[in-house]
């Protein structure tokens, strides 16, 4: 951990993986960071919060079902709608998401 100040900065955001810059097994190290880059994305913010009752995703054109597992979820805490383990679009996939913006 040569870099304090950049390790002092990834403890503080708490996400990704710090590695020893001595460590003798880059080989693995490069690996696991080829996973993350690779990792399927799940969930996606919307840009306004959303009305849930108008909530219309696709998924390269297809309907995608309201279903925590088979299809998509909405979430209003984060106002992001994440797809469930059997839904997963795949790598390149052109994701549309259609609402009606709550007013408040």
């Amino acid at each position: 951990y040569a870099a304090k100040r950049y390790l002092d900065f990834w403890k503080k955001i708490g996400n990704g993986r710090a590695y020893k810059i001595c460590d003798t097994t880059w080989g693995d190290r490069l690996n696991e960071l080829g996973l993350d880059v690779w990792s399927a994305q799940v969930e996606y913010y919307l840009s306004r919060p959303a009305d849930p009752n108008t909530i219309q995703v696709t998924v390269n054109g297809n309907p995608v079902n309201k279903d925590p597992v088979n299809g998509y979820q909405y979430d209003p805490d984060h106002n992001s709608i994440y797809f469930g383990a059997n839904a997963v679009p795949p790598k390149g996939a052109t994701i549309v998401v259609k609402y009606e913006a709550q007013c408040y």
